[in-house]
């Protein structure tokens, strides 16, 4: 805006630019339109080509007013070395807005999804049946398929990977065959809260419309990671340190910039990640928080033991901090064993790797695609060795 301000400072009144072509006048007040879609990060990733319109408009805007102020100009009116500046601006400003363009299609996820390319990636990438999970329309369970259904958050639901198939539920189905059918009820965000509510409307069969009592066995595996303690613990007045660090004016440079905006994103915050990280070794180390978290890790217990279906649990580290996990692993890990419900503890398997071969990307500490194997081949193992998987 600053460069087609200067622009049109050069000509006697703006009304005179835009007496020269009435395309132009269209274009113009068309971009100027187009200006609020195109900076706005609610629906990035969406009528991406309708947004295309706003950096070519601005780029025939400025070519346009170059032309008609500078080329035009009547000789004498411009000194060589202003006509070069001028061009230098013009070329500047045609660069950026081409690649602003191609930076709209650029997809790249991100932890909290808070960045364009992320809203990009997910436009792309993330999409939901009618029960709100990422997987096929679930059909109905017939006696002769045995469901085993996985339960977490952002994890198990695969965020970050572009295809489904490549999540560990999905390889463990390759691995199983058909005498399985394995489900995916993994939400991005889902605390251990919000995890009990699928296990209950599972039993009563208020959101699924499937009667999962009606075949048997039946096997959970509740995906479990260092987060879903949260809704827990700010439930009973835990702050996670982060609640005063505000978003970007939503119509900014940053945040408005799709090629701004992605190279700004592309590490984590590392003052809200330390903030986090503070707040959950308050939340694993404060006895009653943990006293009540624990309770509902029991409810979880208690459901799958009314409908006689058996229960496995998988625990999940910090991906890029593996070894810092264990202040949130550890109590888990015990309440399990002290049930008596077979536990997996991911944190052995990758304790061998790289956090740059193991996470999504710098700015995305999800698995990866290879994470995801190791997390297959470990998962079936286990469960084959706890004889879950037997008939």
């Amino acid at each position: 805006v600053l460069v087609i301000l200067l622009m049109a400072n050069t000509f006697k009144t703006l009304g005179g630019l835009f007496r020269e072509s009435v395309r132009f006048l269209l274009v113009s007040a068309l971009c100027m339109i187009l200006v609020m879609l195109a900076t706005n990060p609610v629906f990035a990733g969406h009528l991406q080509l309708l947004r295309l319109i706003f950096p070519l408009g601005v780029i025939l805007f400025a070519g346009k007013a170059f032309y008609i102020g500078i080329i035009q100009a009547p000789p004498g009116k411009w000194r060589e070395g202003t006509r070069l500046a001028m061009t230098s601006v013009l070329a500047t400003v045609v660069i950026v807005m081409v690649l602003e363009g191609i930076f709209m299609f650029v997809a790249r996820s991100n932890q909290n999804n808070n960045a364009l390319s992320s809203q990009v990636w997910f436009a792309r990438h993330w999409k939901l049946n009618r029960l709100g999970f990422r997987q096929e329309e679930p059909d109905e369970y017939s006696p002769r398929v045995l469901p085993l259904m996985f339960v977490g958050d952002s994890f198990t639901a695969g965020h970050g990977v572009k295809d489904p198939k490549d999540r560990f539920s999905d390889l463990v189905q390759v691995r199983l065959g058909r005498s399985w059918a394995v489900y995916n009820y993994g939400e991005n965000g889902a605390s251990t809260e919000d995890e009990l509510i699928h296990f209950g409307d599972l039993y009563f069969d208020r959101r699924y419309g499937i009667n999962v009592r009606d075949s048997d066995p039946r096997l959970f595996v509740l995906c479990w990671y260092v987060n879903d303690i949260q809704e827990t613990a700010t439930s009973m007045g835990l702050m996670t340190g982060n609640e005063g660090l505000r978003a970007p004016f939503a119509i900014s440079f940053a945040h408005g910039s799709y090629l701004a905006n992605y190279f700004l994103s592309q590490r984590a915050d590392s003052e809200a990640g330390s903030n986090y990280l503070a707040f959950l070794k308050k939340a694993y180390t404060g006895k009653d928080i943990l006293e009540s978290y624990l309770k509902q890790l029991h409810l979880i217990k208690f459901s799958t033991d009314m409908i006689e279906a058996r229960l496995a649990v998988v625990l999940f580290p910090m991906l890029n901090a593996v070894q810092e996990s264990e202040f949130a692993i550890r109590p888990v890990r015990d309440y399990w064993a002290s049930q008596g419900v077979p536990c997996l503890d991911l944190s052995t398997l990758y304790a061998h790797f790289q956090p740059e071969e193991l996470v999504v990307n710098s700015s995305d500490a999800h698995p990866n695609e290879f994470a995801h194997r190791l997390a297959a081949d470990a998962i079936y193992h286990f469960l084959n060795s706890h004889h879950l998987l037997d008939h």
